[in-house]
């Protein structure tokens, strides 16, 4: 699989309200973990597009970002 732009605007629309996800989507949005999707979650994605050409981030990558 691949992230790419529309990951990122599907990733928008459930911050802004524009889309309805179930549980198992938000989870999987929860990039960093902290249990809120919002624009941090957006931003690891963004970069992650932009360093790896889109390929899927590995699971526990970041490990847990909110000790920084």
């Amino acid at each position: 699989g691949v992230l790419n732009i529309l990951d990122i605007v599907g990733m928008i629309e459930v911050i802004l309200g524009d889309d309805d996800p179930t549980e198992d989507e938000l989870e999987a949005l929860d990039i960093n973990y902290d249990t809120i999707l919002n624009v941090q979650d957006v931003v690891i994605v963004i970069t992650w597009v932009l360093e790896n050409d889109g390929e899927l981030i590995p699971q526990g990558q970041f490990g847990d970002v909110n000790d920084n």
